[in-house]
């Protein structure tokens, strides 16, 4: 099982990762997004949704939206959102590489970094291929990430945050491998 599928790691982090203040980001950075989209839009599907804070987004500017995730646990949170905002996004299981929606879409995003969690260069192109070939022939991709170059010149040795209902994150960030891949430790007190 890879670190992305363990349920008991985000319902851990989930409070400390996803709190009030990263919903409200979450508007503006569906607002920076849609700028870059050129052309007409109705469907969207956010690939590794999570709680669904971007679904809930673009659900609010009228947007047909699809949120889809693997871990159970996080969707259970989006739905929870869904539900309270009274808004009708669909929300899927299921592992974003091989994932198909019933008919192709406007645009796929995939925010917070979730690009390149996986262990190898071929799954990550197994994903850009299987959105490739879910999209509208005039849809786009949209993937939200780092570029090494700029982690590398932002990054903290050691970084703490402390939230809303007292925890205390400790984050030790690491650049390894000709800086090819990005380790984070936590601890959460």
């Amino acid at each position: 099982m890879m670190w992305y599928e363990d349920d008991e790691l985000w319902e851990k982090f989930y409070d400390c990762m996803f709190d009030r203040a990263s919903f409200e980001l979450a508007q503006q950075q569906v607002s920076q997004l849609l700028t870059l989209v050129k052309h007409p839009l109705d469907s969207v599907v956010d690939m590794a949704c999570g709680p669904g804070r971007h679904c809930l987004a673009l659900a609010k500017m009228g947007f047909e939206v699809e949120g889809v995730d693997i871990s159970q646990f996080l969707l259970s949170k989006a739905l929870d959102h869904n539900n309270s905002n009274q808004l009708n996004i669909r929300f899927t299981h299921a592992d974003m590489l091989t994932y198909k929606p019933q008919e192709p879409v406007d645009l796929i995003i995939n925010m917070f970094n979730s690009f390149g969690y996986f262990d190898s260069a071929e799954k990550n192109q197994q994903f850009i291929d299987n959105c490739y070939v879910n999209l509208q022939q005039t849809g786009s991709l949209i993937i939200d990430t780092v570029g090494k170059e700029t982690l590398a010149r932002t990054i903290e040795p050691v970084h703490l945050t402390e939230y809303d209902n007292g925890d205390i994150r400790i984050e030790r960030p690491l650049l390894v491998d000709n800086m090819q891949v990005f380790s984070n430790e936590w601890l959460l007190i």
